[in-house]
């Protein structure tokens, strides 16, 4: 980034006068007590309890002025600026620097005979879904509700309604963005059409969003189902659910956990999900709801929101965690081992959790309503991850390697890295595939001086490669 910094106490009276949020520094709210977190600490801890920085100020802004002011600040001081919404990922603090915390605007308005929702930066998926379930309406996005919509939409966003709807970043008809210059634009298909189409997955390259405008789908019935089995016929059930989901129809997602089961030790949990009623999902997932004998089958109707919020109990905040997300071409039976033995491979005192989700449907067809856009990885079947939770290092470092080893090992058969999920950096075209010229060019443009640096960054890895 270009240090454009000023007098350090010119510089600060010039951002107290102008920011019209809270400011929160090392100092501020000390705690009375060793037990309980000062303000600055509460602030800076993160969902992944491995991530421990301590920037030099935390800003909550009230309005897209007040970040613009944060972007200005953070160029006349030189340093380096990060937003942070959810706090799930790694970059969301850092050390010495300024970091806009988006959790002041949650705000969500949904327009229902639009069907458009306006959703502030600092929205989490639990806001969004809530506003629009009333209505029996939805627009694509996690699985875990105190995600922030903001990191989920720019990088990508899978979710149970992605294979018919499309990814979240499928579905963003426009941004109002601030830029690196401080200046605050909206983007859509007829303003800045190029920025547009570039923040559709890789967005966090180019500035803090302060709104979004969603496109949202009818949902009338939606129904799920969980099936669970014993480790021991995971290879096998996993070459029926292949089978099943190359045929599926879009309505259909299967989400497929492995984990350790504090009752029922190690198993393979099934998660159905499907636009439409019961009936029809166990039609149209037969195959693999009538093969051998689960411990758990249940199919059943349930209300969008409250689906959302079923992973929260395995993605509580606070754990120190290594965890990958990737996208491969196939799954073929070298890949199904490999998933299986080293998920059983899990080093002693670390928890681990294995996933895989067929792509496919909407996901790999061109947005019909917002066009095409950045994500470039379209071609893939399947999106596969793994996590690995261990206790936060106090002194001793041992365990945290040995589940950083176990992740590596686990996910040498990934091809290409999901921008959301990669816990470390990676090449360009591992993420972005073929659009990896056009954003750099694009990047060039609107943040030639790399102030939005905290991420899969677009010129720092260009000029690596």
């Amino acid at each position: 980034m270009e240090d454009t910094h000023t007098d350090s106490a010119a510089t600060w009276a010039w951002f107290r006068s102008n920011f019209q949020g809270e400011i929160v520094e090392p100092s501020s709210s000390p705690s009375s007590s060793g037990d309980s977190p000062s303000r600055y600490d509460a602030l800076r801890s993160a969902w992944n309890g491995d991530l421990d920085k301590r920037p030099r100020v935390i800003v909550l802004p009230t309005s897209k002025e007040d970040i613009a002011t944060a972007v200005l600040f953070s160029r006349k001081l030189g340093v380096e600026i990060t937003a942070r919404c959810g706090g799930h990922s790694m970059r969301c603090c850092i050390d010495d620097g300024v970091v806009v915390d988006l959790r002041t605007l949650r705000k969500v308005t949904v327009d229902a005979q639009a069907r458009v929702a306006y959703v502030q930066g600092g929205a989490l998926l639990r806001d969004l879904d809530v506003a629009c379930d009333p209505l029996s309406l939805a627009t694509p996005a996690g699985q875990v509700s105190h995600t922030g919509v903001s990191g989920l939409a720019l990088g990508g966003g899978f979710g149970y309604l992605a294979r018919r709807y499309g990814l979240c970043c499928d579905n963003i008809l426009a941004v109002t963005i601030i830029l690196a210059s401080g200046e605050y634009v909206r983007a859509s298909k007829d303003e800045h059409p190029d920025l547009y189409w570039a923040i559709k997955g890789a967005g966090h390259n180019f500035g803090i969003v302060y709104e979004f405008e969603f496109q949202l789908h009818p949902l009338p019935e939606f129904s799920t189902g969980t099936l669970i089995y014993p480790i021991a016929v995971a290879k096998d059930v996993l070459k029926v659910y292949r089978s099943l989901m190359d045929d599926a129809p879009d309505l259909l997602s299967v989400y497929c956990m492995l984990i350790g089961h504090p009752q029922m030790g190690p198993v393979v949990i099934f998660t159905l999900s499907y636009v439409g009623d019961v009936a029809s999902l166990n039609r149209d997932a037969n195959a693999l709801l009538s093969w051998g004998t689960p411990m758990v089958k249940v199919t059943h109707p349930i209300p969008y929101v409250q689906l959302q919020c079923q992973m929260d109990a395995h993605a509580p905040p606070g754990p120190a965690r290594y965890n990958w997300e990737g996208l491969i071409e196939d799954v073929d039976d070298d890949v199904i081992d490999h998933f299986v033995d080293h998920f059983l491979l899990s080093p002693a005192g670390v928890s681990t959790y294995s996933m895989m989700s067929r792509m496919g449907g909407a996901i790999a067809r061109t947005p019909a309503i917002t066009g095409e856009n950045a994500f470039g990885l379209r071609d893939k079947k399947y999106l596969v991850g793994l996590v690995g939770t261990f206790p936060p290092a106090a002194g001793d470092s041992s365990i945290r390697d040995a589940c950083v080893s176990w992740g590596k090992t686990a996910r040498s058969f990934i091809t290409s890295d999901y921008v959301n999920s990669a816990h470390e950096l990676s090449t360009l075209e591992r993420t972005f595939g073929k659009n990896v010229g056009r954003l750099v060019a694009i990047k060039k443009r609107y943040d030639p001086d790399n102030v939005f640096c905290i991420n899969h960054n677009l010129l720092a890895l260009s000029s690596s490669d």
